[in-house]
């Protein structure tokens, strides 16, 4: 084997290695790339997944909302029925006390005629 022959196939044999260099980088970025979409692929899972769960969550928000508003509706118009009961109650009050005093200043005014007369 001459020097030539041997230059040359160390020559080969650098270019091989490179070439095999080249191609493992070429796969290991290959897996990163991979790597790189999973994570996007998870992170867009989980993004659907955050955005089922506050629809969900926005779901029963709106729903106990609604629900609390029509019992504050409830409770508000028994309150309005309960004051115009009470009002009602209070004015048929009013207007019997006005009758009975009526009366008793008409019992008084007969009893001091009576007295005037007898007198």
């Amino acid at each position: 084997m001459n020097s030539t022959q041997t230059e040359k196939e160390i020559l080969i044999w650098q270019m091989n290695q490179e070439k095999a260099s080249r191609e493992q980088g070429t796969e290991l970025e290959n897996s990163f790339v991979g790597i790189y979409f999973l994570m996007i692929l998870f992170n867009l899972a989980l993004k659907a997944e955050y955005d089922r769960c506050l629809a969900e969550k926005d779901s029963q928000y709106e729903n106990m909302r609604a629900d609390l508003e029509t019992k504050l509706n409830q409770a508000k118009e028994e309150h309005e029925n309960q004051v115009e009961g009470l009002i009602s109650e209070h004015e048929a009050q009013i207007n019997e006390n006005r009758r009975v005093h009526d009366e008793a200043v008409q019992n008084l005014e007969r009893q001091k005629g009576a007295l005037i007369e007898g007198n």
